[in-house]
């Protein structure tokens, strides 16, 4: 019997109950812990369906892509919200129709006769006033954000300041 309440006899038994317990609390304690899953978001302009997952061409080649599409989630039927690319993402990345983003066309400055046209900012009174960004929503929740190609290049600071790592095209492309 031991003479002090905090002091425990050491035989077997007692170590493989501690142990037990110590296994039990450490096991309960991680069951809550959540691993964030990875995201990869691939946008492509004018795709097609030739990307062998798709149906293909015989001219192309694209294990890696099939193997994300068969372990993800493939769309296989989208479409965008304005005839340009330009409008198109910025509507993609924000959650709102052109006419919220004020995004109608590429380079408003290059097509004068729609000079009529609202091309900057929020054009739509309904238009939320602090609009979902797609880049800020994941760097907010903890994501590590890289982004490259056209998905960020020419657009808000909004986009860019939640970028952590920026692939950008080799020099000689």
């Amino acid at each position: 019997m031991p003479n002090n309440r905090n002091e425990f006899p050491m035989n077997k038994k007692n170590i493989i109950i501690r142990t037990i317990a110590l296994a039990i609390l450490c096991t309960v304690s991680f069951a809550d812990t959540k691993k964030k899953p990875n995201v990869v978001f691939i946008i492509v302009d004018d795709l097609n369906d030739w990307i062998g997952v798709m149906g293909g061409h015989p001219q192309s080649k694209t294990p890696n892509l099939d193997a994300l599409a068969n372990q993800g989630v493939l769309f296989t039927n989208a479409h965008c919200n304005a005839p340009q690319c330009g409008p198109s993402r910025a509507s993609l990345l924000n959650g709102l129709y052109p006419k919220s983003t004020g995004r109608y066309f590429n380079n408003p400055k290059r097509m004068p006769f729609y000079g009529d046209q609202p091309t900057q900012g929020i054009t739509s009174p309904n238009a939320p006033k602090n609009p979902f960004v797609f880049h800020r929503h994941f760097k907010a929740h903890g994501y590590r954000v890289v982004s490259g190609g056209k998905i960020a290049h020419g657009n808000s600071k909004e986009i860019t300041n939640n970028v952590d790592e920026y692939l950008a095209r080799p020099a000689d492309t």
